[in-house]
């Protein structure tokens, strides 16, 4: 049985931009649609209108063989219709627990028993559990996305849509995810399932329904295709560089919260010219710690961190970054965006001040740079002067990309650089990061084992504030440690 139903979907944004093409699309009780295409695809925009987080420009929705006039949040939410987004929803400012008792109020009674007695029981299938004191701010971005999900599960769903569910989650995790989806699907929940990674496209999905362009290609059943999915596992096969000089020394770094709470424990490496050193394990281990500390957006409690033989302690973001160090954050919204500016402005962000403009630069100038980055790297729309409100997740991540690659940095460190990336803008990604290891260095962080074993030279484990080396990557398995 069709529970919605998405017919003849027109969506086009005030600056002309085409994001959903007459698109036909359906979810049935019971089962998993999987929602794949490029970045720009216009994925996104069309689970927004199902979820009525968008108004289409015309087109018809249907829930349960009945039309919806006015369709709204309020109306999805009614009808049982719940998104977890790519990009958090949450409130920073308020705890685990207010957070997930907020979008309740209206649909049960929710007192804070209800509300702790049904999370320990989602806890007990997930896998992980959520601090519920803590402020959701305090909180690693791995650990943001695991609430994301908690919080549209604890809503108890007819229809669920899951853009990009996976893309901060350990393999257990997503393995604990999946069972859930099965639960649900037994339970004859509809799920929709956006993503990049066609091994998980392959494992859930039921249907799979293919955009390119704002336009659908086709929809068909799981059963009919054989998956060709890119990519194995690659083990020491890297090209190996000489090594140059040190650049990036941490040694016996600390960081314990205000509340008490240890995040980093005696935390020591070092990154050198010619080598790509990657830090490897599930969000909330104290990698949105270290990343901050190493860029001057937090002050540790104990230890050193050197570039270059010289004391970091103290400096500001900016001095960093004119030392020749660049960025690529793990919340592309938060911290490594200017949402409400245009392309070319985030593009052109913090490298207008270099010898390669000159004093005197004119916004011509500083269009005709963009563009040839949005070209580079495959941004669309292609407009300049676009909003980056108008831009998909993954086209987010390719601005931040462009801008700090583009720099041409001794140091890079990257956090999760091709989270929300195709197939192709990542293996092109991880070319660049390649390219960096010529003239320097690189320190990676990422949750996904395969990019890790592609790309580094050195690896280490995070686990729980802490550094261990992993010698073997073959044989690396995640329990041992």
């Amino acid at each position: 049985m069709k529970l919605v139903e998405l017919e003849n979907i027109l969506k086009v944004y005030p600056n002309g931009i085409v994001a959903n093409r007459y698109v036909n699309f359906d979810v049935r009780a019971g089962e998993v649609h999987a929602l794949v295409g490029d970045n720009g695809a216009g994925k996104t925009t069309l689970m927004k209108i199902l979820a009525g987080f968008e108004c289409p420009t015309s087109g018809v929705i249907r829930v349960e063989g009945r039309v919806m006039k006015r369709w709204n949040v309020r109306k999805a939410l009614h009808n049982g219709i719940v998104m977890v987004h790519q990009h958090f929803s949450t409130v920073p400012s308020l705890s685990v627990l207010e957070n997930l008792i907020l979008p309740m109020r209206g649909y049960f009674g929710t007192a804070r028993k209800q509300v702790i007695k049904k999370l320990w029981e989602l806890e007990k299938i997930l896998g992980f559990q959520v601090p519920l004191d803590m402020k959701v701010s305090e909180l690693s971005y791995g650990m943001r996305q695991k609430l994301e999900i908690v919080k549209a599960l604890m809503m108890e769903p007819r229809v669920l849509i899951l853009d990009e569910p996976t893309a901060l989650l350990s393999q257990d995790e997503v393995m604990n995810l999946f069972e859930v989806v099965e639960i649900l699907k037994s339970r004859g929940v509809a799920v929709v399932f956006i993503s990049h990674k066609l091994k998980e496209v392959e494992k859930i999905g039921d249907r799979v329904t293919i955009l390119d362009k704002g336009v659908k290609v086709e929809t068909f059943e799981k059963s009919e295709r054989v998956f060709l999915v890119p990519g194995t596992l690659n083990t020491g096969t890297c090209e190996h560089t000489v090594l140059g000089e040190e650049l990036l020394k941490v040694q016996e770094l600390w960081y314990t919260y205000p509340c008490g709470r240890t995040a980093l424990k005696n935390v020591s490496f070092s990154v050198h010219a010619g080598e790509i050193v990657g830090i490897y394990g599930p969000e909330g281990n104290g990698q949105k710690e270290l990343v901050e500390i190493l860029m001057g957006l937090r002050k540790y409690t104990s230890g050193r961190v050197e570039f270059r033989g010289k004391d970091m302690r103290g400096l500001s973001t900016a001095d960093i970054r004119r030392m020749g160090i660049s960025y690529v954050p793990d919340n592309k919204l938060e911290v490594g965006t200017a949402m409400k500016g245009k392309v070319w402005e985030n593009l052109v962000a913090g490298i207008v001040r270099t010898t390669e403009f000159g004093r005197l630069i004119s916004p011509r100038t500083l269009r005709r740079w963009a563009r040839e980055l949005m070209e580079l790297y495959g941004i669309f729309p292609d407009d300049p002067d676009a909003s980056m409100y108008t831009l998909s997740g993954g086209n987010l991540q390719k601005v931040i990309l462009a801008r700090e690659l583009s720099s041409h940095p001794m140091l890079l460190i990257a956090h999760s650089p091709t989270k929300g990336l195709d197939f192709r803008t990542a293996r092109f990604v991880r070319s660049k990061i390649r390219e960096i290891r010529h003239d320097g260095g690189v320190l990676l962080i990422s949750s996904d084992l395969e990019e890790i074993s592609e790309l580094c030279d050195k690896v280490y484990f995070m686990s729980r504030g802490e550094l261990h080396p992993v010698e073997d990557l073959s044989s690396f398995e995640l329990s041992r440690v």
